[in-house]
C-alpha cells in the first residue's frame, strides 16, 4: 500500500502523467493503494529541561595570548 499524503489535484496529476508514460503498473499501484483519510503520521519529540551543570551550558575559564601582530592563541 502506498502511504503518501497528497492533495486530491496533485495525485489526480501524477495519476495522469503516469497515463501518458504509459506506466500502467504504476497508475495500478497507485489507485489501488490510494487512502483519501489517511493522515503522514506526526512525530513528537521530547523535550528534555536543560541543566547548567551538564555538557556545554558549563562556563569556562579561557587561557589566551595575544602575538605582536594581534592573534589570539588558546593556551
Amino acid at each position: 500500500m502506498i502511504n503518501i499524503e497528497l492533495k486530491k489535484n496533485v495525485y489526480v496529476e501524477i495519476i495522469q502523467l503516469l497515463k501518458s508514460l504509459e506506466k500502467m503498473d504504476l497508475v495500478e499501484a497507485m489507485v489501488n493503494g490510494y487512502d483519501e483519510e489517511w493522515k503522514f503520521p506526526v512525530r513528537k519529540s521530547k523535550k528534555e529541561p536543560l541543566s547548567e551543570d551538564e555538557g556545554s551550558a558549563e562556563e569556562e575559564d579561557l587561557s589566551y595570548t595575544v602575538d605582536s601582530e594581534g592573534f589570539f592563541s588558546l593556551r
